[in-house]
């Protein structure tokens, strides 16, 4: 997901990582293990491929400790709409408080995306892959607060936000990766939309938005929502326009709980 201070072409919710803390009960997790798993808002783009280098985490009592360093080809794209891939994973953590995520990349990271061209009136979509150029240092710090002990686990789940993180300088396209903390990822929105295979989803508390694209079958998901009401708003891509699906379709005052994610059911956009 991304604050949608603009609106691109593209969602990758880097997008886009979840903290939860586990307590001994917890079922997925022995007490003084470390997990870090992650996800991704659905983006505009066929693929979004990233080359994991390290994971690492901060200590307060004894630094950096290494979570897994085994470098990782990731299409961030297939983990979309409640996907997640494991990318670390530790049984008996070093016990200590921990404040800091650090992921190192690689340099093979490429961008698969269709582009539309037009010869003569007649409009064709080819599939285009480019290597994506790095801006700044290839490692990403990510502020965590959790403490792991022979009592208490960690279990990250990270957003990774790909339209947020893919930015176009002239014709480059730049990797800039956007990583959050779902700090509840058990709260949130989902739903289907149908008459449209293009269509982006944005709600608002009326403080921040966020914004996501439906998958192939038309779902959308939002997760670590803060309980409250939210508007949400239906933008189906140019060429639906065109074919005569409504511009846009706005449904206010859609509650969310906490504890729950809410299925809104189907949105027809269609004509």
């Amino acid at each position: 997901m991304k604050k949608i201070a603009f609106i691109t072409t593209v969602t990758l919710i880097i997008l886009g990582l979840g903290l939860t803390n586990c307590e001994k009960d917890n079922p997925n997790l022995e007490p003084g293990e470390f997990s870090v798993r992650m996800t991704d808002a659905p983006a505009d783009y066929t693929e979004l491929n990233v080359e994991i280098a390290s994971i690492e985490a901060y200590n307060q009592n004894s630094g950096w400790v290494m979570l897994n360093s085994n470098t990782q080809a990731i299409n961030v794209l297939d983990y979309k709409n409640g996907a997640e891939v494991e990318l670390a994973h530790v049984s008996k953590a070093t016990a200590g408080t921990y404040t800091q995520l650090k992921i190192t990349f690689g340099s093979d990271n490429s961008l698969t995306y269709e582009k539309k061209t037009e010869i003569g009136g007649i409009v064709a979509y080819a599939e285009v892959t480019t290597q994506l150029q790095w801006d700044g240092p290839k490692e990403i710090f990510i502020s965590i607060e959790e403490e792991i002990s022979s009592e208490q686990s960690a279990e990250l789940l990270l957003d990774f936000n790909a339209a947020a993180s893919i930015k176009r300088s002239a014709d480059n396209y730049v990797l800039d990766p956007v990583i959050t903390v779902l700090e509840d990822a058990k709260t949130g929105l989902e739903g289907r939309v149908t008459g449209a295979t293009n269509a982006m989803v944005m709600i608002t508390d009326n403080e921040s938005s966020l914004t996501t694209y439906i998958n192939m079958e038309g779902e959308f998901l939002f997760r670590g929502l803060k309980e409250g009401a939210y508007d949400v708003i239906v933008y189906p891509g140019s060429d639906e326009i065109n074919n005569g699906a409504q511009s846009e379709i706005i449904i206010q005052n859609v509650l969310v709980r906490e504890g729950e994610i809410r299925n809104m059911g189907t949105i027809n956009i269609g004509s």
